[in-house]
């Protein structure tokens, strides 16, 4: 990697990739992504995610008693997404506990020659670190703590262990502390 990397390119290792094309609806009346739409497009990718791996949310609600809920969430911006864009946004788990989930998600302007559709993609040691700009360009970045809980009762609860095992399994973490 040379040191005159761009602001605007990053280099990610990601397990799933998620596009998307911005809209009229996403944007105000100067064809800009509002600040509030990128939250959005964060938690599409990640129920894509999850869904890739086998689950729905409904049927996590109904057949688990079991729903993820954002308990925070830190935003960086670094370039307007804009009217018509082709983004794709990633998801990567960076820690698995027993109770919760931390994402490290980017949204990226796709360079007109690429086309992407989802890809759930595991990361090993030949694809690890990707070329800079590999996705386009860096829009936004979110650092994301979701807390598994009860349905009903809005309480923590841990996550299943075929599923946090799944997790585990599906891309390398920063941390992963299932088994404590």
């Amino acid at each position: 990697m040379s040191d005159t990397v761009s602001r605007n390119t990053a280099t990610i290792s990601t397990g799933f990739l998620w596009p998307l094309r911005v809209y009229w609806e996403d944007t105000d009346a100067g064809g800009v992504v509002y600040h509030a739409r990128y939250v959005h497009f964060f938690e599409r990718a990640r129920s894509e995610w999850l869904r890739s791996l086998g689950y729905q949310q409904r049927q996590l609600q109904q057949e688990l008693d079991l729903v993820f809920a954002i308990r925070s969430m830190q935003l960086e911006f670094m370039r307007p997404a804009l009217m018509d864009d082709e983004l794709l946004v990633s998801v990567q788990v960076t820690v698995a506990a027993r109770a919760s989930l931390r994402f490290q998600q980017h949204i990226y302007r796709q360079n007109q020659t690429q086309s992407h559709s989802p890809t759930h993609t595991p990361i090993t040691g030949q694809n690890r670190a990707l070329d800079d700009g590999a996705h386009g360009e860096l829009i936004a970045s979110a650092a994301v703590y979701a807390a598994c809980l009860n349905a009903s009762t809005f309480r923590p609860r841990r996550i299943p262990q075929p599923m946090l095992q799944q997790v585990a399994d599906s891309q390398p973490m920063t941390r992963n502390i299932h088994d404590r």
